[in-house]
């Protein structure tokens, strides 16, 4: 059923690059995807089911689903309602749903009745965020399926005015189908889903993941490696939920696979209990995809304290050069500051003025005038991080070190806008054992494979900052002074000094 499913639909994309150029191939679910997502799904114990596609293309979700519900022997009807207005794609939906109709009574002597809307799911749903089958009375689903589109729309569309109470600001589309898809769910109904890993920890989404997992279950993510250094996750993932309350026993199962989902190249983590996958309060999933991780976050979760214990924040670097360039110089002078710039940032330290590697001059508009008094903090001991890693960087968190002595003339200096760092909020500052310290367990690559469970934006705000996991102050202290015992500062040496005072390593 899938297979031919997937053909019909290759004719299409084929056929569409022939004649418009365009590559329609990408919009579509892979087979191996589709056929993982249903597998993924608890079968309802009842002989007749009801499904829904969201957003259904040409039918691939639907045939994979369809094809093991009439494999497992106990159903023998489905209704089928495929939701699907893209013009391009609706004459082959409906041949593939006779073909599939056709299939499941010769085969499995199993009922299709398949009915395609063609509307804006959205919209079609809006009213009381329901859907229904003949329009005059709700219908709710045992399985909902959706691998959505993705735009960004504006607040003011009629897609998003569909459940304002969920968002603000600008919405992506694929985030309004899966509110719409959740509210067509039945009572202890379940939801399979295709989305973009952001859902898990995005800011932004807080709300939304508030109103889904108060009344609805995690029970199965699948994730997609790269394969690349570090392993980072390709922009998507696979979710199923239950619609029912979580429960204080509720584990969640883990998968990953290195490409589309194919079963020889998945690997399937132990059950994991809900508290451990979900944080609070912000609800965010940790998408797990290596038994190192799970290790890892046990871990630092067990650790005592925190930058909020220590009274340590995280700000943004003061100066934006592009606004303030009348105030930039190039040399000393009297009344002016130095400014600490990205670039100033190397293997741990951080380097004042910064010398062209080639020309071997400074770099222009390392000195700020402060003729505003925003632009200026005090020079004290700080730990600077880059906001933006460059993929070379290799860790999400570049750290460097920095010693008020450094600039012993100065009083005050100025960071720039792509830096951010940690500093004290009382008026006494980091000793260096402690800095020292705190730089190598931020470096080290446990660390670094715990932020990237965290977040998968590449960046930590700093309300998730302040509740960061930290070891005690002597273990901080005992780290820091190996480092500046030897002065070796670089992240491998950092792994080195981890593992052995703390007893925990992680391969990258």
């Amino acid at each position: 059923m899938l297979n031919m499913t997937v053909r019909q639909t290759n004719k299409l994309i084929r056929a569409t690059v022939k004649s418009d150029n365009l590559r329609l191939g990408r919009f579509f679910t892979k087979k191996e995807t589709a056929r993982l997502l249903a597998g993924l799904l608890e079968l309802p114990d009842k002989p007749a089911v009801r499904v829904l596609d969201a957003g259904a293309g040409t039918g691939i979700l639907s045939a994979a689903v369809i094809e093991r519900l009439c494999e497992s022997g106990t159903v023998r009807e489905i209704r089928l309602l495929c939701c699907e207005n893209d013009a391009r794609c609706l004459p082959v939906l409906k041949d593939n749903l006779e073909r599939l109709r056709r299939l499941c009574r010769r085969r499995y002597k199993v009922r299709l009745a398949a009915t395609v809307l063609e509307e804006n799911f959205v919209l079609a749903g809006r009213s009381a965020y329901t859907l229904s089958l003949y329009k005059d009375e709700p219908e709710l689903f045992d399985l909902v399926l959706t691998h959505p589109p993705t735009a960004l729309l504006a607040p003011a569309s009629p897609e998003a005015l569909c459940v304002p109470d969920l968002f603000s600001g600008e919405v992506d589309l694929c985030y309004l189908f899966l509110a719409m898809a959740e509210c067509a769910l039945a009572p202890g109904g379940q939801l399979a889903a295709i989305l973009p890993t952001a859902f898990a920890t995005s800011p932004s989404l807080t709300r939304m993941r508030r109103f889904f997992f108060s009344q609805n279950t995690p029970r199965r993510i699948h994730v997609f490696e790269t394969g690349k250094a570090a392993k980072p996750l390709k922009k998507t993932f696979v979710l199923t939920m239950t619609h029912r309350a979580p429960a204080p026993d509720d584990t969640v199962v883990f998968s990953a696979s290195r490409d589309a989902g194919t079963p020889e190249k998945t690997v399937i983590l132990d059950p994991l209990p809900l508290s451990q996958v979900m944080t609070e309060p912000r609800r965010s999933l940790l998408l797990m995809h290596d038994p190192a991780e799970v290790q890892v976050l046990a871990y630092m979760r067990r650790l005592p304290c925190s930058f909020a214990y220590y009274g340590l924040r995280m700000k943004t670097g003061l100066t934006l050069p592009s606004r303030y360039r009348a105030c930039l110089f190039d040399e000393p002078a009297r009344g002016l500051i130095p400014l600490i710039c990205p670039a100033a940032v190397s293997e741990g330290r951080v380097a004042f003025p910064v010398i062209e590697k080639s020309s071997r001059i400074p770099l222009p508009g390392q000195y700020v005038s402060p003729v505003i008094p925003s632009l200026m903090q005090r020079n004290r001991n700080m730990l600077f991080i880059k906001r933006v890693p460059a993929r070379s960087d290799g860790r999400r968190l570049v750290c460097a070190v920095y010693l008020a002595s450094q600039l012993p003339g100065y009083t005050m200096i100025s960071t720039h806008n792509k830096l951010n760092y940690i500093d004290t909020s009382s008026k006494g500052e980091m000793d260096p054992a402690f800095l020292w310290g705190l730089y190598a367990f931020l470096t080290s690559a446990p660390y670094d494979l715990y932020v990237r469970i965290l977040s998968k934006s590449g960046q930590i705000n700093a309300g998730e900052f302040s509740d960061l996991p930290l070891p005690t102050a002597d273990v901080l202290r005992k780290m820091g002074s190996r480092l500046m015992a030897v002065k070796l500062y670089s992240p491998d040496y950092c792994d080195k000094v981890v593992a052995e005072v703390m007893r925990i390593s992680v391969k990258m």
